[in-house]
């Protein structure tokens, strides 16, 4: 794709925020402040992507090739590898099918401090929830981000923009 067409696509990038996903006043509030737009349905996988329109009037969506998960904090992340673990194993086994990358994020600023001194209410003891991070990110082609809630919409957009500037100069010659 040449530059002046990627330029073109990427002025028209959105985020795609799943319908599903809960508590996301503070993303909302800082896309609006970026004047990011986006929208909300249903995806397959994670809780974000994003979409844009080539000149050609092509849509262009990364929905089954990049996505982000976010987990309000580490407490919702061991229920995830506890209790709901079948379920997000399978949600994760989709992303694989599909060679998806997925970015695992979660608002603890201190994410391996609070593992590591048990900071959290599951009985999951430090090793085995480390093992866990750990195993899954080598498994399904995670990438752990840990961040602060505050910083979460900013590196939910610069995330998804710059994978969709990537998947734009790899078309080429399209």
């Amino acid at each position: 794709m040449h530059p002046i067409d990627i330029d073109a696509t990427l002025k028209t990038f959105s985020v795609i925020v799943d319908s599903r996903e809960q508590k996301w006043g503070h993303i909302e509030k800082a896309l609006k402040a970026t004047e990011t737009p986006y929208t909300q349905h249903k995806l397959n996988y994670g809780d974000y992507t994003c979409e844009a329109v080539k000149p050609n009037s092509e849509p262009v969506s990364l929905a089954q090739s990049v996505v982000i998960e976010r987990k309000a904090n580490l407490d919702e992340i061991v229920g995830n590898f506890t209790k709901g673990r079948e379920r997000f194993d399978r949600e994760f086994k989709r992303s694989v099918d599909d060679h998806a990358k997925v970015f695992l994020m979660v608002e603890d600023d201190r994410l391996w401090e609070n593992i590591l001194l048990h900071n959290y209410r599951s009985k999951m003891p430090p090793k085995a929830l480390l093992a866990t991070f750990c195993s899954w990110q080598a498994r399904y082609n995670i990438t752990i981000i840990a961040c602060r809630k505050q910083e979460s919409g900013t590196l939910i957009k610069a995330i998804l923009y710059y994978a969709l500037r990537d998947y734009l100069q790899k078309l080429g010659g399209d």
